[in-house]
């Protein structure tokens, strides 16, 4: 500690805090790299240890921003230095170039001025300890600390927990069993050439899982080409996918070089799939054969190297059966199958996706978000999300653009997922009605038709339950949102 007469000011007149810094640094030993970041975490400060141990050089990481250089999973949901304010050998997984991995320990600590604004932070990266040193751990930080119903609390806004296994593939992320599944399937098929049928309800990311095989596998370096076959026209479907030579019909004042042979030597999805004429389907299952196409207005067809990975939210074995796809054309296509689960049944990502989100639009500014109330977590997965992730993301960005301040608050997701009520059930059991109605007869029950009477029958349910909305809730006969919105509405 300082002495109590010291004036920090009037030192750092005399020094530059900078050099400070780096003086700091220099007494680290060799195998400790360190690093400090300014308020928009970008890298201000990168040495010598920092350059061994993850292969860039200060020159190439001072001014960017954290994330494009720490390229470690957890880093990529969260900045725990900023929502916990100090990390002791927090265990981290980066990745290096050509796919490599080291595993690291964190510890930092975060700067924060009178107002609790972030202002930078000072980070340590070490290798973790060996064996014998692991017998002696110690104490967890904050952000190891793992719970799934954390955010089921109440009291303080919580941030994201980040101790349970997450993977990443491409641009997608998860902690689901069975979208791991699905990474891994992704993963074999890397260097096979067969041809992978994605099924999916909208928004559940096949074409994210398209780039993503694409990426994975020996034709990366080759184009990746993209249609959707249910946004064309039949003819211009024809024309864009197979182009066309000058004066192939009116209109056609120039050749056009259609999109599978833009996609040679890479990859072309097919969105939408069973949207196709049959028409097309003929053609599209001599590409499949061939791997040759004819142009409209060409005799000769034309050669072309190309994977064909193609996406439905449809059932093809259903489209085949009642006369609406070649069924030929069906076991061609989905020589390796692929389904996509949809968000509802994906609840342990709910919180993962989130942050993800959050993160990605926090670079984008000006508003920056670095807690999320429980509550938002609990109107979140109550949601069906028809929309699945797509919806989510649109959710995210609509709560950035109406909110303010560094906190997600309940206020500023949209209207159908506030609003949002689960259907009930509508057969019950004898013993379940009659609990139900011993509830709504009770002291507490609500509705009521006297405002000033809810407002204290709702303090006195939360009174009761220490605080606890959920309890609060079932002795009032309400769902959590209900709850939330009078809350609001009587400022309780």
């Amino acid at each position: 500690m300082l002495p109590t007469d010291f004036n920090v000011d009037h030192w750092l007149q005399h020094h530059s805090l900078h050099d400070l810094l780096q003086a700091w640094v220099d007494l680290l030993p060799d195998e400790i790299a360190a690093f400090a970041v300014d308020q928009d975490r970008n890298i201000v400060l990168w040495n010598h240890a920092a350059e061994e141990l993850l292969g860039m050089k200060a020159q190439e990481v001072l001014g960017q921003h954290c994330r494009k250089v720490n390229r470690c999973q957890e880093c990529l949901v969260g900045c725990p230095i900023a929502e916990f304010g100090k990390l002791h050998q927090q265990p981290l997984t980066f990745y290096l170039d050509e796919g490599r991995t080291v595993e690291l320990q964190k510890t930092g600590v975060a700067l924060f001025d009178a107002e609790e604004n972030f202002l930078g932070g000072l980070e340590l990266l070490m290798a973790p300890p060996s064996e014998e040193e692991a017998n002696d751990p110690e104490p967890a930080s904050p952000a190891a600390e793992s719970s799934e119903d954390e955010d089921e609390r109440e009291g303080p806004y919580v941030a994201l927990t980040e101790s349970e296994e997450t993977e990443l593939l491409g641009e997608m992320v998860t902690r689901d069993d069975s979208m791991k599944r699905v990474f891994q399937i992704v993963r074999n098929i890397a260097t096979s050439e067969a041809s992978v049928l994605i099924h999916g309800e909208s928004g559940t990311g096949k074409e994210l899982t398209a780039r993503a095989i694409h990426l994975e596998s020996q034709r990366k370096d080759g184009p990746f080409v993209a249609v959707n076959c249910g946004a064309l026209t039949p003819s211009l479907l024809e024309s864009e996918l197979f182009g066309h030579s000058k004066g192939a019909f009116t209109g056609a004042i120039t050749k056009r070089i259609g999109l599978f042979q833009r996609a040679n030597n890479g990859t072309i999805f097919l969105d939408e799939i069973a949207e196709m004429p049959l028409h097309l389907q003929s053609k599209l299952l001599r590409v499949l054969e061939e791997r040759e196409v004819l142009p409209l207005g060409e005799s000769d067809p034309v050669r072309v190297n190309i994977r064909i990975i193609s996406a439905t939210h449809k059932s093809l074995p259903k489209e085949a059966k009642e006369g609406r796809f070649r069924e030929d054309l069906m076991y061609r296509l989905r020589v390796v199958p692929i389904h996509l689960p949809p968000l509802r049944d994906r609840r342990r990502d709910m919180r993962l996706l989130v942050w993800h989100l959050i993160e990605r639009y926090n670079t984008m500014g000006p508003r920056h978000i670095t807690q999320v109330s429980p509550e938002v977590y609990r109107l979140l997965r109550r949601y069906p999300w028809p929309g699945n992730v797509r919806e989510l993301r649109n959710a995210i960005e609509y709560a950035f653009a109406v909110g303010r301040g560094e906190c997600l608050l309940p206020e500023e997701l949209p209207y159908d997922i506030v609003e949002y009520e689960p259907a009930s059930p509508k057969v019950i059991s004898r013993k379940t009605q009659n609990a139900s109605d011993k509830k709504q007869t009770s002291a507490l029950a609500l509705p009521s038709h006297d405002d000033d009477e809810e407002r204290e029958r709702i303090a006195q349910a939360l009174k009761d339950a220490d605080g606890h909305v959920g309890k609060a809730a079932d002795a009032l006969g309400i769902s959590r949102p209900t709850l939330w919105r009078k809350r609001k509405k009587y400022n309780l």
